[in-house]
């Protein structure tokens, strides 16, 4: 319980961090035009890196299944190694104390807070956010399961099922790097991944005691959610300035992270009750509640088109 306590918040420091820091280093270098593209190949490769991980996982936690955690807190601590190696602290926060240290924080803390429940797009794509991870963070802990016990075979087969799932996200992830659009028609765009989200979800719901067709209903939703993804997170950083970019990437974390909680409650207690099958029904159904977040942004805008 501690180490599952540990995990959110360094993930929650880093998130909005990392992206902030990637697009803030293409300002810096001059770069001109939209950063789906750029987020689309980052989901790429980190659904690769995943995929592979999976399968050494599965395997490893076959013979022993502590010795995936090992592994995982190993790669935990390469990336703060690259991360350390590869940032630059500023002259401005290397001259000051711990006191002023804190308050510039705590004033940085509450400006993002204000901003990001005041500002409608903001609060309404971190709302989209929280939903849709409310929806799918029962639905990551209950596919294992489901898989397993379908196939009846050992831990391995949920190694392979994770890269099937994972190709699926990296071709809808190289779908919205060819994607060319209006930003007028983003939000009927996301509001159409949505729903093919929700509806391949719960049709995974009523197959979910036929492994196969399941698992192709479920390949099908990764590659929606791949494509919808970089997407949501490209029109999400060019709703906010350079200098608050961080603040507002971490806020929507927070939000979405909020959303997951609450949804993890729900969608455990839901189980128990009446089983994943139906948990899934549900979690598809209560997908369409962010259609209304991304249509309510609908606005003309200028043209846009893939990296």
């Amino acid at each position: 319980m501690i180490a599952e306590t540990i995990d959110p918040i360094g993930t929650t420091f880093c998130n909005g961090a990392v992206d902030a820091w990637g697009v803030n280093a293409l300002d810096e270098a001059g770069f001109e035009g939209t950063t789906h593209g750029l987020f689309s190949r980052i989901s790429q490769l980190s659904s690769l890196g995943f995929m592979a991980t999976a399968l050494m996982g599965a395997y490893v936690g076959g013979v022993d299944i502590a010795w995936p955690w090992l592994l995982g807190a190993a790669g935990f601590l390469l990336s703060a190694l690259a991360g350390t190696l590869l940032h630059e602290r500023s002259r401005d926060a290397a001259g000051q104390g711990h006191r002023a240290m804190r308050a510039a924080v705590h004033a940085k803390i509450g400006s993002g807070l204000r901003q990001g429940f005041g500002i409608r797009s903001i609060r309404l794509l971190s709302l989209a956010e929280a939903i849709t991870l409310g929806v799918m963070a029962p639905y990551w802990l209950q596919w294992p399961l489901l898989f397993k016990d379908g196939y009846g075979t050992g831990v391995w087969v949920v190694g392979w099922v994770f890269c099937v799932l994972g190709l699926g996200k990296m071709l809808g992830a190289e779908a919205a790097a060819r994607i060319l659009t209006l930003t007028s028609a983003r939000p009927r765009l996301l509001s159409g991944l949505t729903i093919g989200t929700g509806l391949t979800l719960l049709g995974a719901g009523f197959l979910a005691g036929r492994p196969n067709q399941a698992l192709v209903l479920l390949f099908l939703m990764n590659a929606f959610q791949g494509a919808r993804e970089p997407l949501a997170l490209a029109w999400f950083n060019e709703e906010v300035a350079a200098d608050a970019r961080a603040t507002m990437l971490s806020f929507r974390g927070m939000v979405a992270t909020a959303g997951g909680a609450i949804g993890l409650l729900l969608g455990g207690y839901v189980t128990d009750l009446w089983g994943i099958p139906f948990a899934w029904k549900v979690a598809g159904a209560l997908c369409f509640l962010t259609v209304p977040c991304y249509l309510a942004l609908n606005r003309r805008s200028k043209f846009t088109s893939a990296v």
